[in-house]
Parts: C-alpha cells; structure tokens; sequence
C-alpha cells in the first residue's frame, strides 16, 4: 500500500471519528492533491472495500479500512513514543518524523519496537495505543467544561505543533494536576494552579485539552 493511499485512509478516519462530512474538495485541500487524483483514490478504496459512501458522513472507513488507519496510527504513536523517551525529541516536534516512519515500518518491526517500549498505553500527546489498551469507557471531558474550583487531571491534548508549543511554554503537561481559579469575565481566558504555579491559559487552549475528572 503507497503512503499516497494510507494518508487518505488517515485522514477519513480522523474526520469520522469527529462526526465531520468527508467529501472531495475537504481531501484534496487537506491532502493537498487534484480533485481529480482525489476522485480516482476514492473510487480504488471504495473498489477495495476500505471506504464506503454514506450520506451523512460522505466517505467512512469500513471495517478493513478502520484497521488499516488504526494500525498506521499505533506505529505512529509508538514512534513518538520512543522518540520522546529516547531520542530527547520534545512532544511537538515528533509528529513529522513519526509521520514519516510510520509509512515505513512492517508489521513485524512495529511489534518489536513495541516490545521494546515495554507496551506502552499512550503516546505522549495522551492518545491510546492501540492494541496495548482498550478505548478508555471513562467519560473525557474538555477543560473548558469544568467548574470553578473544580481539580482534574490533564489526560490528552490537540496534537497540534503551534499549540504544543503554547502549552510546553506554560509548562502544561498530559498527567498534570490542576485546579481552575478564575475564569475571566471578558475573554474567557482560565487561571490554573499547576503545583505551586498559577498558569493563565485562553479559552481557546481550553477547547482543546481534555481531562478526566478525579
């Protein structure tokens, strides 16, 4: 299977998984491809019974395409894995090179480099590993839903190099312990104690990290 083919496999699966109508013109800007080299993919996967049209959703994955974009994802995120614990990568510079390496890594090296990482459960970013542990049943919510006062814990993050750096500046974390002080009335923007450390974060930033409640 070409990258070419995996990356659109990639992408339908990340729209479905968030509800959001997959359609033609949304892949090849994305992708940044023809719409005509789009329409001639999509027809090959719908052939090879990896993708269906629905009305809703447009595209969707099947059950052999789902398996195809969980798999690349697990080399993914193994390869930030090791990229983070022992390459000394920061958690917003792994997504290129793991993007990169997922494409390819066999089936049988993925499984090695797994052992080798001793099975881990997330990537750094606090998404699961598939295969090394079961999507989580616990209700995730995001932090900009949570009461004042209210301590949670920082259980993943939008894998997004821009706003991994904007938290990485704050020194915010997945695993983080924190408690919301204020909400501003004017712009939304959260105060946290983190440790010892009041943290200022926009309600932007909010939106996009999700916790789990303690």
């Amino acid at each position: 299977m070409t990258p070419s083919r995996e990356d659109y496999i990639k992408f339908i699966y990340g729209q479905n998984q968030k509800k959001i109508k997959v359609t033609n013109k949304k892949i090849a800007e994305e992708l940044k491809i023809s719409p005509p080299s789009v329409t001639e993919m999509l027809n090959k996967l719908v052939e090879s019974d990896q993708i269906i049209k629905d009305s809703a959703l447009g595209y969707t994955l099947t059950k052999e395409g789902t398996r195809i974009a969980q798999t690349l994802i697990r080399k993914h995120r193994l390869w930030e894995v090791f990229l983070v614990n022992y390459l000394g990568y920061d958690w917003e510079d792994v997504h290129a090179d793991a993007e990169v390496l997922e494409h390819a890594t066999s089936d049988y090296l993925s499984e090695r480099l797994n052992e080798f990482l001793q099975y881990p459960e997330y990537c750094p970013h606090g998404s699961i590993i598939f295969g090394n542990t079961e999507e989580t049943k616990e209700i995730i919510f995001k932090l900009s839903e949570i009461n004042l006062h209210e301590s949670v814990v920082i259980a993943e993050v939008v894998d997004d190099r821009v706003f991994l750096e904007y938290l990485s500046h704050k020194n915010i974390s997945v695993g983080d312990v924190v408690t919301l002080v204020a909400i501003s009335n004017y712009d939304a923007t959260r105060t946290l104690k983190v440790d010892d450390r009041l943290v200022e974060i926009s309600n932007q930033a909010a939106e996009e990290i999700f916790i789990r409640k303690m």
